[in-house]
């Protein structure tokens, strides 16, 4: 049975958590700058969508340190999540691969345009 497919979202954090471990506020900063401002998530979302990958186990809570405010988590990619992140590129990279072959990927949408 293959996993369902992962919202934009849920993929943008993982990538995201791929480069480094952040805290939530940090990490709504870095995927807005990741994704040239094409995802922006507000407090709500974001902490939603990582109860969801928690629950998953594709993300897992650091401990937290002396240094840090108790109230800041921070998350880190879990070998399940990358896992879930390398089949959902997979799967992204084969659906291209077939609009590609069938004409369906021109220079507009290449140069990020809606049609």
């Amino acid at each position: 049975q293959h996993p369902k497919p992962m919202k934009v979202e849920a993929c943008q954090i993982l990538l995201t958590l791929m480069e480094a471990d952040s805290h939530g506020y940090a990490l709504m900063q870095r995927l807005e700058e990741r994704t040239n401002g094409r995802v922006r998530l507000l407090p709500g979302a974001l902490y939603r969508h990582l109860h969801r990958l928690l629950e998953a186990g594709q993300i897992e809570e650091l401990a937290k340190d002396g240094s840090e405010s108790a109230r800041r988590r921070s998350y880190r990619l879990t070998d399940q999540g990358r896992d879930a992140l390398r089949f959902e590129s997979k799967r992204l990279a084969a659906l291209v691969s077939e609009a590609q072959a069938l004409g369906l990927l021109d220079t507009a949408l290449d140069e990020g345009t809606t049609p």
